[in-house]
């Protein structure tokens, strides 16, 4: 796995693109935790996004109370990009052979000029539905990233950090 560096060394655009896309969120997540989170959360319209600890204490379960708990929860994002295309429905499915049956927020990401229409959208979810694993499929536009973006920082713009 290669890190994710500033100064590019791909010459296909697409793969500059999600370079770009991913030091964005590494870089969110470095400025604070809660704004990366808050803009998964927002992109995959789920408040299940937490990419830190859970501490609890006095849970109970069916076998008794446990005195603490701590939890992180698993989670994978995979983004496949494409600059001014959709991706092959079929390819982009063979995807999610990556996530793993035990974590617990799966997403695939379509990020793009061009976004699945309706049907497609329904084809690619019908046959996530077959798959042993539950992943939650998005389609986004470069629009739709930015405007998410520009929402948190209109939550945040009086953090002081």
């Amino acid at each position: 796995m290669s890190r994710i560096i500033q100064f590019q060394k791909y010459s296909q655009k697409e793969n500059a693109v999600t370079n770009n896309v991913l030091l964005m969120l590494s870089r969110l997540n470095d400025i604070k935790v809660d704004y990366y989170s808050g803009l998964i959360q927002r992109i995959n319209e789920s408040d299940d996004y937490s990419p830190f600890p859970i501490f609890n204490q006095q849970v109970k379960s069916n076998n008794g109370i446990m005195d603490g708990y701590v939890e992180v929860k698993a989670s994978k994002i995979i983004i496949e990009t494409k600059i001014n295309s959709k991706e092959f429905i079929n390819k982009l499915l063979k995807y999610t052979d990556m996530f793993s049956s035990d974590n617990q927020n799966n997403f695939l990401w379509h990020l793009s000029s061009q976004k699945y229409d309706k049907e497609e959208e329904k084809i690619i979810n019908d046959e996530l539905k077959y798959k042993k694993k539950v992943v939650f499929f998005k389609n986004l536009s470069f629009e739709d990233l930015l405007d998410n973006l520009e929402a948190i920082y209109e939550e945040n713009k009086y953090d002081d950090i």
